[in-house]
């Protein structure tokens, strides 16, 4: 069976196909720019994380530090 399109029906044809391409590429477009950001926000995540761990090993440092101090005062302060 041999389809026949007259020269409209195939302008209208291509001009939907150019269409969707243009669609295509523009939702192509916004993905990886969607994708970028989402990178980004999961940088700045694993950044805010890291800085998390390194502020409580900070603060259970100093922590350690002050038992060891308030340790050594009470010892101190029963050998009188």
């Amino acid at each position: 069976m041999i389809l026949i399109f007259s020269s409209s029906v195939i302008e209208d044809l291509q001009k939907e196909i150019n269409q969707l391409r243009k669609d295509l590429s523009e939702k192509n477009d916004e993905r990886i720019l969607l994708q970028e950001h989402l990178d980004d926000v999961e940088l700045q995540l694993k950044n805010a994380l890291d800085d998390q761990i390194s502020t409580m090993s900070k603060y259970q440092s100093l922590a350690n530090e002050r038992d060891a101090v308030i340790e050594q005062q009470i010892l101190h302060s029963t050998e009188r």
